[in-house]
């Protein structure tokens, strides 16, 4: 506001010296154009005795020495006749006298023989080689130059019209051995001036209007700027006054949000300290722990939003797997989800790559932010669903979509226009009924433009909201194609999903169509029964935990009594797997899926039960317990729940795992004691060396063993193309995630027993 009225002040002060400098801006024009209509014809006669020098310095070069005799010579035609001897000539010079009349448009230049008394070049040769051969009249003034060997310039009807024409003579050894000439047609000379006459002319034209509209605008600038620059002093005080306003309401925010959870870790440090109970310390280091993550999301607010105001705030891109993010995503409100027992849906763009190139880590967090107030502002039990397409693709930069629909409270107009603005929340009572320091979305909104995006709003009072971002992100290294594992064909798997909730129904026809598996769904327990009843042919049954109020156990059993062979049942649920598996045990549930579902979640699943009949046909130890002692697995894994987790599973079977946290680590492992492993599980993304890296190294060391030790490969990423790029890079198997006991035994018997 400051600057406005700075400039308004300019404007309305000095108007008169911008006009007059605005008139200056013709001056040039003026002068250009009197100088252009007094220009004199003898500045192309300069122009032709310049291009003509230029011939004749060629032309000296191509006559030194032997001049003509030279090039006779050369040709062999010494004792050739006046014609031959023409011809040779002409050929010699020709190429300079072509190269010199194309150097202006009109130009015509030539040479001619006093010897010969013919003309020997005249170009451009594609026009006036007809000439070539030919004598000049008595009285042309080429003679008179060769006589006198001075050089002259001529207007008049010569050999090609009515031409200006400069003559120079050319002296060799004293004598005038010809002339040589650059000429051009009077008209066309004439032409060139007048266009360029009337080029300046419309330049002064423009010129005029030109100024004329800028005295018009800055005659109406002024006078709107007189009107504005009251108004412009009111405005600038009452923008003054809401930026205190708002900063007071901002550290008054930020006063609640640090004293609220500080008081909580006060307070239950004193109790875990006075109690002797162990279930009151657990409650209160519990308590703690959930005050300072919520300490902790207060202050990285704070340094994000001081970043961006610093223009510190920067990206950093890699390769990540967009499904994975989500789930990430998913998981840490999930808890908050099924505490306010919301619904909760994902739905991913088909055409959306699996992999993509950009910063996953602030991509979460803005989608953090939106889901959280999504749930946040959202009843118990409403309904929150995040939506996600592919919007193009060019050049391999793909703009995706996102949207967070919720059933909230919704946002008024007002609310929308302060929303994204910095220590603002859509009111003032919304921090104290909710919570929340207001820098949230500012640093939402920052983070999607820096991706080449933008994010908005759209919502009604009580109709909840949807809060959509565009970000332009690159297509990654993997490929798309999402392929079951070549266990049958395709087309036989047969499903049947029952669920009361209809999104969740067309999730599965959705992903069955794309990955050309059989599909039935039922929305009732009614339904499922009597589908049942006639058609029992179906490989895996996923059921909804709540169907209309009751848990599925019921459904499970009345399906087991219809069908004459085992059903293979998984069950999926918002709820912990731990509150509900004793009761779901003994219904005989097979696999338990956590909401929201996913893609490759299901595919896993889908993988590992049509999985489980050959595996148990191929066990050489069945009934068996597996011991594996005496052999030592090598386990490249940078996280460390996932190395507790493989340790925990295999601890029976007495296998020794020895652990590297990369796969720089894991090569010098084995370069340096290359005899004590038998096996290699490899993790593919890791810090420092991924798993391909280190593989191929390994393949490559001068030790024993190097070529023939097995590596598995142990990863998320399941699609056919991730497979094919482990064994591309020399491992001899995959291992997906989450992780199958049965599979690693499976591996296990296959590398260790054998």
């Amino acid at each position: 506001m400051a600057d406005y009225m700075e400039k308004a002040n300019v404007i309305r002060h000095h108007g008169r010296t911008v006009i007059v400098l605005a008139l200056l801006l013709c001056i040039p024009f003026i002068l250009i154009w009197y100088i252009a209509s007094q220009v004199d014809k003898d500045i192309f006669y300069e122009k032709k005795k310049d291009n003509l020098f230029s011939f004749a310095k060629m032309l000296d070069t191509q006559l030194a020495d032997g001049g003509y005799d030279e090039i006779l010579m050369n040709a062999d035609k010494q004792d050739a006749s006046r014609e031959e001897q023409i011809i040779v000539l002409n050929e010699a010079l020709r190429k300079i006298t072509d190269e010199v009349a194309s150097s202006s448009e009109g130009l015509g230049v030539g040479y001619y023989s006093r010897e010969l008394d013919a003309i020997l070049t005249y170009g451009p040769s594609d026009e006036y080689q007809h000439l070539v051969g030919e004598a000049i009249a008595e009285d042309h003034p080429g003679r008179r130059v060769m006589s006198t060997g001075i050089a002259e310039v001529s207007v008049g009807t010569m050999v090609r019209g009515n031409i200006m024409n400069a003559m120079l003579p050319v002296i060799r050894d004293g004598n005038v051995i010809g002339y040589i000439w650059s000429n051009n047609l009077v008209s066309e000379l004439e032409q060139t001036l007048a266009r360029m006459s009337n080029i300046i002319l419309l330049l002064l034209i423009i010129s005029y209007i030109i100024v004329l509209t800028i005295i018009i605008l800055i005659g109406r600038r002024m006078i709107k700027t007189e009107q504005k620059y009251a108004k412009a002093l009111s405005e600038a005080l009452e923008e003054a006054q809401v930026a205190t306003r708002a900063k007071s309401l901002f550290l008054s925010n930020m006063s609640h949000e640090i004293r609220t959870p500080m008081n909580a870790v006060i307070g239950m440090t004193t109790i875990a300290e006075s109690t002797d109970d162990v279930k009151r310390k657990d409650y209160a280091i519990g308590k703690i722990k959930e005050a300072s993550k919520l300490l902790l999301g207060v202050i990285n607010d704070v340094l994000d939003i001081s970043k961006i105001e610093a223009d510190k705030f920067d990206l950093s891109p890699i390769e990540f797997n967009f499904e994975e993010l989500l789930q990430k995503v998913a998981d840490v409100i999930n808890f908050r989800v099924d505490e306010r027992r919301q619904k909760f849906y994902i739905n991913i763009g088909k055409d959306i790559p699996p992999v993509l190139y950009g910063d996953d880590q602030r991509l979460a967090q803005v989608l953090t932010n939106l889901l959280s107030n999504a749930v946040k502002f959202t009843p118990d039990e409403g309904t929150i669903r995040l939506d996600s397409e592919l919007v193009s693709e060019e050049d391999g930069i793909c703009c995706i979509k996102i949207s967070i629909i919720d059933t909230g409270i919704g946002i008024t107009d007002e609310q929308k226009r302060r929303l994204f603005s910095s220590f603002e929340q859509a009111e003032s009572d919304t921090s104290r009924k909710f919570g929340g320091t207001g820098l949230g979305l500012a640093i939402s909104k920052r983070i999607v433009e820096m991706m080449d995006g933008k994010l908005w709003v759209e919502s009604e009072p009580g109709k909840g909201s949807e809060f959509s971002l565009t970000i332009m992100l690159k297509r990654g290294t993997e490929n798309e194609d999402e392929l079951l594992d070549n266990i049958r064909n395709n087309s036989k798997i047969n499903i049947f999903v029952v669920d009361d909730e209809p999104e969740i129904c067309e999730l599965f026809t959705n992903l069955s169509e794309a990955w050309g598996i059989q599909c039935t769904t039922a929305e009732s327990s009614e339904e499922a029964i009597e589908i049942v009843r006639q058609n029992d042919d179906f490989d895996i049954y996923f059921i909804g935990w709540m169907l209309q109020g009751k848990n599925a156990i019921e459904l499970i059993r009345q399906i087991q009594d219809e069908i004459t062979h085992k059903c293979i049942a998984i069950v999926y649920s918002p709820n912990d797997w731990v509150n509900i598996e004793d009761e779901a045990r003994e219904a005989d549930i097979d696999k338990f899926l956590a909401k929201p579902l996913f893609p490759s979640t299901i595919m896993d699943t889908i993988n590992n039960c049509l999985r489980i009949s050959s595996i148990d046909t191929q066990k050489k130890h069945e009934g068996d317990k597996d011991d594996f002692s005496g052999y030592r697995l090598l386990l490249a894994e940078d996280v460390d729940i996932n190395r507790e987790i493989v340790q925990s599973l295999l601890d029976p079977t007495n296998l020794t795992i020895e652990c590297a946290e990369n796969g720089s680590q894991a090569v010098e492992m084995f370069e340096a004691e290359p005899d004590r492993y038998n096996m290699i599980f490899m993790d593919i993304q890791m810090p420092e060396m991924d798993g391909y890296d280190a593989t191929r190294t390994i393949r490559t060391l001068d030790v024993p063993w190097a070529k023939e030790i097995p590596i598995i490969a142990m990863t998320a990423n399941v699609f056919s193309e991730d497979i094919e790029k482990c064994l591309d890079a020399g491992m001899n198997g995959h291992l997906g995630k989450p992780i199958d006991m049965d599979e690693i035994l499976n591996i296990l018997r296959k590398y260790l027993y054998s």
